[in-house]
């Protein structure tokens, strides 16, 4: 069932996410033993602050430099970064002024923190399309090793700072300091070997990337966005940054998975642009697969580990992710529909349903708030915000592909 490129590519991705997990379970292993709650609530909820902002980069031209990449095209590579860098720069004066504001609200570590996060806004997002090179040639072999290497540093650095002591200013600084850094040395790196190519070849490739297609995809983003950072900020708003904090750590395990399922689907993405859909049942099915393996994984996984990595203070976080052992199979069914209609340019579908998805989520877990406990209003957000999405876009899936089954029989 699965081919010997798929599962050398799977290798490395795994290898690659199974790695970063570990270093995210030390890091909040690190929060859970050496950081307040409240600290870490905080960390948070500024995660959240600036992904919501993410916008400003434009996320979506990651995907249209993996096209253009796909299509031996890379030069579109570095239009891309040069474009999120460009149009990340006005979330700078916005990230200073969130802060400021906090700091005027009396948050004043928080709102020092948000206006030096908005300062590396644009270095840390615009560089980071650099992968795309190496995806979109299905090689994810350097896309491994660059981003473990990453993500161990990182780690070390967060680390370090919470052994020493350090407050949440500085913690800030070397998550986003670090990564940045790293963004750029692998950014460069790549721009190096595409200007390296003949210059006749730059000069016909310096237009090669779909824009509207990567403004269309950034919507789309958008979209996901909202599914990430809304939960953990509707939390933190509603019930404060201790109980962010609780929440948060019951997702830690559910990222690391999503994370991982995602990466999976990005080596059968350049295959959506390039195949009809009658060669894709043998992904759907292997979704399937992973998705079951990951749910039990999962659930063994955080069994396990969770309450001796974070003890008996996070056991309402315990309840909440031993609660969540479903949803890694719904996320990779998910996870295969999203790329489907994204590479069919069916964007303003997938962001109707991800609108959707999150305000009804929203509203249940506003409801659900007020008349039950924070781990069952905790589980309810989640698992409505899932469902919401994979029904209607499986639904249309189930249904499109009847209508050309149809369409495709012989007529007397």
């Amino acid at each position: 069932m699965f081919s010997r490129a798929y599962l050398a590519s799977g290798a490395w991705v795994t290898a690659r996410y199974v790695l970063v997990a570990a270093a995210g379970l030390v890091t909040s292993f690190g929060f859970a033993n050496l950081a307040t709650k409240e600290t870490f609530g905080q960390y948070q909820f500024i995660l959240a602050l600036l992904a919501l902002f993410s916008v400003f980069a434009l996320p979506g031209l990651n995907i249209a430099a993996v096209k253009a990449t796909a299509k031996r095209q890379p030069f579109g590579v570095l239009e891309a970064v040069r474009r999120s860098f460009q149009v990340s720069l006005m979330a700078v004066p916005l990230l200073l002024g969130s802060g400021w504001y906090l700091i005027t609200q009396g948050e004043v570590p928080l709102g020092q923190a948000v206006a030096l996060a908005g300062l590396l806004f644009p270095f840390y997002y615009a560089p980071n399309t650099w992968y795309a090179f190496y995806e979109g040639q299905l090689n994810f072999r350097p896309v491994a090793i660059r981003t473990t290497l990453s993500a161990a540093v990182v780690t070390a650095a967060l680390f370090a700072v919470l052994l020493l002591g350090g407050n949440l200013l500085w913690l800030v600084a070397s998550f986003f300091g670090v990564s940045a850094a790293f963004s750029a040395w692998f950014y460069l790196e790549i721009r190096r070997r595409i200007l390296a190519g003949p210059p006749q070849r730059q000069r016909q490739e310096k237009k090669v990337l779909d824009i509207r297609y990567g403004y269309r995809v950034t919507a789309q983003k958008v979209a996901y966005t909202l599914t990430e950072s809304l939960p953990p900020l509707a939390v933190s708003v509603a019930l404060g940054h201790l109980a962010l904090a609780d929440f948060q750590l019951a997702n830690i395990f559910l990222v690391g998975v999503s994370g991982l399922l995602g990466a999976l689907a990005a080596i059968y993405l350049p295959r959506f642009f390039m195949e009809d859909r009658s060669k894709h049942r043998r992904v759907f099915q292997q979704n399937i697969i992973i998705g079951v393996i990951a749910s039990l994984g999962y659930f063994v996984v955080v069994r396990l580990v969770f309450l001796p990595l974070y003890s008996e203070s996070y056991h309402d976080s315990y309840l909440i992710a031993q609660a969540l052992a479903a949803l890694p199979l719904v996320i990779a069914l998910r996870t295969f529909l999203v790329n489907y209609y994204t590479a069919r340019d069916r964007n303003f579908f997938v962001i109707g349903v991800y609108l959707a998805a999150n305000l009804v989520a929203l509203l249940g877990f506003w409801a659900v708030s007020r008349e039950s406990s924070f781990i069952v209003a905790s589980v309810s957000y989640l698992y409505l915000l899932h469902l919401s999405l994979l029904l209607p876009l499986m639904t249309a899936y189930i249904l499109t592909g009847e209508r050309s089954s149809r369409d495709s029989e012989p007529r007397n």
